[in-house]
């Protein structure tokens, strides 16, 4: 029999079994008794089906670097929202980006995703459906079966460009069998208020509806002296309704409708510094200006300005699902999303009226995906093809306010539309040559399209943006037993280029697409009986004409507009275990390593800032040269900054002085996480489920340019919970705690010394304990 079949009968009888409704405790312990019978004294690890090629398969089969968490994973490791999952996930970060803290995460995968760009580099997907902003992007784990990261570009099996890799989030889905549902809420310091709830009505025997919301609540931990609040509070509220309908033997009908609301009072970050009196001459001689600095980590003088971010995302989705028989399936995933923006910043982290901004944006987007799978030639061949349709219209408005010099200026701009229409079609097929062998091939073709319209400057070059791009993959994979796989695969992405255009300047730009070819070479493999799972992955990947924010002159001082910087290249090794040490104990690990640097820097990408009369200096001198990105082969000091003396902060505007400043933005070398999980049967039937864990994370650059990065010093978190369940499974009781031995450690910042004229830090949230009690039916 062909590997292949194995794995689909494998599949289907997971699916059987999980079909018979027995929750997903009992699915697991009746797949290892059906499937692998365990040893005495040994349990066997369950069998794990994702969905990283857009179809089912077995973990262990599956030629992609992929990570999957699944909801009681979730649970167990502590992880809220992504940010947490990224910590037990080799070579992916999230962090904070410039200006909008946790409002808009920077995911980066294997060091692809830099902070600019209409698109994303690393594709957000919420059950198959693209998340188009990157506004609100570190969603919770609210009613989740699980969620996958993808490493490495995924053209050829989603919808939109994924040059870095993709992150789905699979919601739980209506089902037939009773009414059941859920309800779980948490308390803990730090004004950690969580409640969420679930219930699934089954409306007939072809019929089902779930319904799920919920409120997550974690408390700011920044003190603000001037306005007595703790900045860094996040509020995420969700609500969703889900209705399946079995229409015929053949087809299924799936309807959601979905929203989730962000609200963040302010950005969790401290001010470690100020620039000088002639940098700053509206600060000179007054009473308060030595409190410009932190006074301690988690408390800063406080902004005079409004700072506050509130994000809506709305969903309406059908899906469609035809049987045309048993090796052939048809899929349609239409949806609709819209999203809104309200973000206001203190740029100068001050209590003075010096420079703050604000952003108002409204982006809606249609999607249509047909996408047909199946089987063929006795099941040698498998074969996905798709075709996708993605249109997105984005209008906001922004303000640019300084003061008290030129108060005048605190005025709103309209904002430019942006429209993208993008076009593609893409397959993939394995064909098994023997029961050792098989062999994978994918291509995707894109065509896109960017318009700007609206209030623009007469000058501006209207015309639209095209792209198009071939993006192929190829693949073999060699069976060398029963518990191991090999494979080695080579694939590209693309990132479209775009319009580039700052609302308060009218500066504008054109920019090229990005490319990456990564070959990936890697292994699943199962030891001793099953209980040992060994999942190593070695890559390499070149990425050309790479997308970043360059500071741009203008008659109102410097504006970042997008540009193509050079050539970079990663390489690295990924690493993820299991270890069923006991029937009772289980041992997790990943850790990843990760050479990230630039090959070529565009050497004429230089910011030259002016320094207007009506700002009163504020910009920092009659002009200041810096090079953005640096190859090692750029003048020692291309200019010193004004009010700047020492040797050190000189190094920040060089790259010529022995030791080249190069590497990428969030690519820490290593990274590692280690958990133990133990499951203590007590009387009556009930146990107590304890869970350790511990995260590792090097010390990596906080933004791609020169000009204000920051080092952000390497960390590790401790964090546990003990989890008891009654005897019947009905409710079940938890202590929790994360960041255990209070670390004190840095998730972003930036050096704005030269242009805002501050330093900043954001700090990671600190010690943090609760309790969570949950109860089921």
């Amino acid at each position: 029999m062909h590997k292949l079949s194995k794995i689909r009968k494998s599949i289907k009888l997971h699916n059987y079994l999980k079909n018979l409704s027995l929750g997903s405790a009992a699915i697991g312990a009746l797949s290892l008794s059906v499937l692998a019978p365990t040893q005495a004294g040994a349990q066997q690890l369950e069998e794990i089906i994702i969905t990283a090629e857009r179809r089912e398969t077995v973990l262990q089969e599956t030629p992609v670097a992929v990570s999957t968490f699944n909801s009681d994973e979730l649970v167990r490791q502590g992880s809220t929202n992504l940010a947490d999952v990224a910590a037990f996930t080799p070579n992916f970060q999230v962090n904070t980006r410039p200006g909008g803290g946790f409002a808009q995460g920077g995911l980066t995968i294997r060091g692809i995703g830099v902070d600019a760009g209409a698109d994303a580099s690393v594709g957000l997907y919420v059950d198959d459906v693209y998340y188009p902003s990157g506004s609100g992007n570190i969603i919770g784990s609210f009613d989740i079966e699980r969620v996958e990261i993808l490493r490495g570009p995924q053209g050829t099996n989603f919808g939109r460009n994924t040059i870095g890799g993709a992150v789905q989030y699979i919601t739980k889905k209506p089902s037939f069998d009773s009414v059941n549902g859920e309800i779980s809420a948490s308390l803990g310091n730090l004004d950690r208020r969580d409640l969420m709830g679930a219930i699934n009505i089954p409306l007939g025997e072809t019929v089902a509806v779930r319904v799920s919301a919920g409120s997550q609540n974690l408390g700011g931990f920044i003190k603000d002296r001037l306005n007595n609040i703790d900045k860094g509070a996040n509020k995420q509220r969700f609500a969703r309704a889900q209705l399946r309908w079995e229409a015929t033997d053949a087809l299924t009908v799936d309807l959601k409708i979905d929203s989730l609301k962000t609200d963040i009072n302010g950005r969790g970050t401290s001010i470690i510094s100020y620039s000088s009196d002639a940098q700053f001459p509206q600060l000179a001689g007054q009473t308060h200006t030595p409190n410009m600095i932190s006074l301690n980590n988690y408390e800063f003088v406080g902004t005079n300005a409004p700072d506050y971010s509130e994000i809506d995302f709305d969903t309406a989705q059908v899906n469609l699902t035809y049987d045309v028989n048993d090796s052939m399936t048809i899929r349609s995933i239409t949806a609709y999303t819209e999203t809104d923006v309200v973000q206001a910043n203190d740029w100068d982290w001050t209590p003075l009226d010096i420079l703050r901004v604000g952003d108002f944006s409204n982006t809606e987007t249609w999607s249509q995906e047909f996408r047909l799978e199946g089987e063929a030639m006795n099941d040698s061949l498998t074969y996905t093809a798709g075709v996708y349709y993605f249109d997105s219209e984005d209008a906001g408005s922004s303000y640019f306010a300084l003061g008290p010099v030129a108060p005048g200026w605190d005025t709103r701009f309209p904002g430019a539309i942006n429209s993208v229409e993008s076009q593609a079609i893409y397959g993939q097929l394995n064909y098994a040559f023997t029961d050792r062998v098989e062999g994978t091939v994918g291509v995707r073709y894109t065509d896109e399209e960017k318009n700007i319209a609206g209030v623009l400057p007469p000058t501006l070059d209207r015309s639209p943006a095209t792209f198009t791009d071939t993006s192929p993959m190829v693949g073999v994979n060699f069976y060398v037993s029963d518990e191991i796989m090999t494979y080695a695969k080579a694939s590209k992405g693309f990132r479209s280029g775009g319009l580039a255009f700052a609302n308060s300047t009218g500066a504008s730009n054109r920019y090229a697409p990005e490319e990456a070819w990564t070959y990936e070479f890697g292994a699943r493999m199962e030891f001793m009986d099953r209980r040992l799972r060994v999942n190593p992955t070695v890559f390499f990947t070149d990425w050309e004409d790479i997308q970043f924010n360059e500071l741009t002159p203008t008659p109102l001082g410097v504006s970042a507009l997008t540009n193509n910087a050079g050539t970079a290249s990663m390489q690295g090794l990924e690493l993820e275990l299991m270890f069923s040490v006991t029937e009772n104990l289980l041992l997790t690990a990943s850790g990843s390593y990760l050479d990230a640097e630039y090959d070529e820097v565009n050497n004429t990408v230089v910011g030259s800032i002016p320094n207007p009369v009506a700002t009163g200096g504020f910009f920092g001198g009659p002009s200041l040269s810096v090079p953005n990105l640096c190859d090692g082969n750029d003048p020692a000091v291309v200019a010193t900054p004004p009010g700047f003396t020492s040797q050190a902060v000189l190094d920040q505007y060089t790259c010529g002085l022995g030791t080249p400043i190069s590497d990428l933005q969030r690519a820490p070398e290593f990274t590692y996480a280690l958990g133990l999980i133990h499951d203590m049967p007590m009387s009556g039937g009930a146990s107590l489920v304890s869970n350790i864990n511990y995260t590792y994370t090097d010390n990596m650059r906080s933004a791609v340019t020169n000009l204000d990065y920051i080092d952000l010093p390497s960390y590790g978190l401790l964090g546990g919970r003990i989890q008891y369940n009654s005897p019947d499974g009905s409710w079940n009781a938890a202590i929790f705690g994360r960041n255990l031995l209070d670390e004190h450690y840095l998730i972003g910042g930036f050096d704005f010394q030269t242009t805002t004229g501050v330093l900043t830090n954001t700090p990671g949230r600190p010690r943090e304990y609760g309790l969570t009690v949950g109860y089921n039916f």
